[in-house]
């Protein structure tokens, strides 16, 4: 009786196909890691750790710019550094925006920790937009940026 009535209640509601404007998200889990000598000279491997043995999907010359620096915080224990990161491989360039914040709880800096996001793209990437968690050693001489490369379709 129960599911009678439920299935006399369903004809009742319209089935509405999905418009051709519909947008479809595609996010895939990624990887990557520059080094170098500071923010000169680096060098970028880029990875899909979801596909297989998360082999490298693209790698290149990377130019690492420290934007700002904020004044020492909190007594000295805590500094605000953002930039941009740029990543040039045979799929396209990247460009990456990095904040982060460092701080030094025993009067010794640790690692930047903070957030990435892309803001330009170009060649494979063009369609794609990022974003995640990045971790550097105090010196920048090698970061990691953790995340989603974003499609849509």
């Amino acid at each position: 009786m129960f599911i009678a009535a439920f299935v006399a209640a369903s004809a009742l509601v319209p089935v509405v196909p999905p418009s051709a404007g519909a947008t479809l998200v595609k996010r895939t889990p990624v990887v990557i890691e520059t080094r170098g000598s500071g923010c000169a000279l680096r060098t970028y491997t880029l990875r899909f750790p979801g596909q297989g043995s998360g082999r490298i999907a693209d790698s290149g010359p990377a130019v690492c710019v420290v934007e700002s620096r904020t004044a020492d915080v909190r007594g000295g224990r805590e500094r605000q550094t953002s930039g941009t990161e740029l990543l040039e491989g045979v799929q396209g360039t990247l460009t990456v925006r990095w904040r982060g914040t460092q701080v030094a709880p025993a009067g010794r800096w640790g690692a930047f920790i903070g957030t990435w996001s892309i803001v330009s793209a170009t060649g494979t990437y063009a369609d794609k937009r990022g974003r995640g968690r990045f971790l550097s050693d105090g010196t920048f001489a090698a970061m990691r940026y953790l995340g989603l490369l974003i499609t849509a379709v």
